[in-house]
């Protein structure tokens, strides 16, 4: 259901959500891939989603400044205040780039 809720949020097409055995849980354009189901919870799916709407995106880049800005800004959405600065903090204390808003 949450991951309908950002693709609706971000104006994107759902992903589809597989499990399918791989070592590490990956988000291509169009699909999640999990290793295991419990890391179906709130916080890799919001990190997994922003993959999924930076590559929707023309500023895709990975783990660069524009996925941190959109990461930022589902986890504000979608989990809330606290953990945004939290996460925001964590940005700063460790140096990650990212932009004030999310470019449109």
């Amino acid at each position: 259901a949450v991951v309908y809720k950002i693709s609706q949020w971000a104006e994107i097409k759902p992903p589809e959500i597989t499990e399918d055995g791989h070592e590490i849980t990956y988000a291509t354009k169009d699909k999640i891939s999990f290793t295991y189901p419990a890391l179906k919870t709130l916080p890799y799916i919001c990190h997994e989603m922003s993959h999924v709407i930076n590559y929707n995106s023309q500023y895709a880049d990975h783990h660069g400044k524009y996925f941190t800005t959109v990461y930022l800004s589902v986890v504000k959405q979608f989990i809330g205040l606290t953990a945004y600065r939290e996460l925001q903090e964590a940005f700063d204390r460790t140096k990650v780039i990212y932009l004030t808003s999310v470019p449109s």
